[in-house]
């Protein structure tokens, strides 16, 4: 621990460490016992933050849920609101077909107060599940469905369970994923447009924003401080 540098701790902690938790309270253990110096441990980061890692893995799955075409319509949409838009499971399951609109040959989907518009191929995935979505009851056409996911009983929306055990076959976990993509999505968007956009309450969008920038951005800031001082210092007594 005495040659420990905070490039070492920069390699070996979170995202790309093992036990980042148990590592984070171990680097705080030796700089407390006089063990270490001149390190600063990464503040620890909440086990629904995504990383780097989760962030390539969100991708991965996303670009197979919009490129397999082996796959139900209904079943890549689903998984694609969640790890593009990061809605929560219990929202997908009960959206309209009517939240998709068609604004000068643009597909719409509406979420919060200001629509997004779905690029391609998600559009066209969309357009597929508006002209075959139907439950195992549902006997008529489409239309006669208002959800945009209807269920096994007449009337009703599929439920959270049952998309839950389809959407976890093909590799989505709506949970994490929905967290991962709400991390990435505040740390490039302000919050009043993940409000408006993502029907998020602001309130909600500012905690994610602060999540998102606070613990990695101070963390950054305070090795940032450091290294400036001691390059001053080094200046200073050249």
């Amino acid at each position: 621990m005495a040659t420990c540098t905070q490039s070492d701790v920069d390699v070996y902690v979170p995202p790309k460490g093992i036990r980042p938790k148990e590592t984070i309270a171990f680097l705080h253990w030796a700089l407390a016992q006089g063990h270490a110096s001149g390190i600063v441990p990464p503040r620890r980061v909440q086990h629904c933050v995504s990383g780097p890692f989760h962030e390539d893995k969100r991708w991965a799955v996303a670009r197979r849920l919009l490129h397999d075409k082996g796959l139900r319509p209904a079943d890549r949409v689903a998984g694609l609101v969640i790890l593009l838009y990061a809605q929560q499971l219990s929202a997908v399951i009960r959206l309209k077909a009517d939240q998709v609109t068609e604004d000068d040959g643009k597909l719409l989907l509406h979420l919060g107060p200001s629509p997004i518009r779905l690029a391609s191929p998600l559009d066209q995935i969309m357009q597929e599940l508006l002209a075959t979505r139907r439950g195992r009851s549902l006997l008529g056409a489409p239309a006669d469905s208002p959800w945009l996911f209807p269920g096994n009983r007449p009337g009703q929306h599929i439920s959270e369970s049952g998309m839950r055990k389809r959407l976890t076959k093909i590799g989505v976990r709506p949970g994490p994923s929905r967290n991962a993509a709400l991390f990435a999505l505040a740390t490039e968007v302000p919050a009043a447009i993940l409000s408006r956009k993502l029907g998020l309450s602001i309130d909600v969008a500012v905690s994610w924003q602060r999540l998102s920038a606070g613990d990695w951005m101070a963390y950054a800031a305070t090795v940032s401080s450091r290294s400036s001082a001691k390059a001053r210092a080094v200046k200073a007594n050249s």
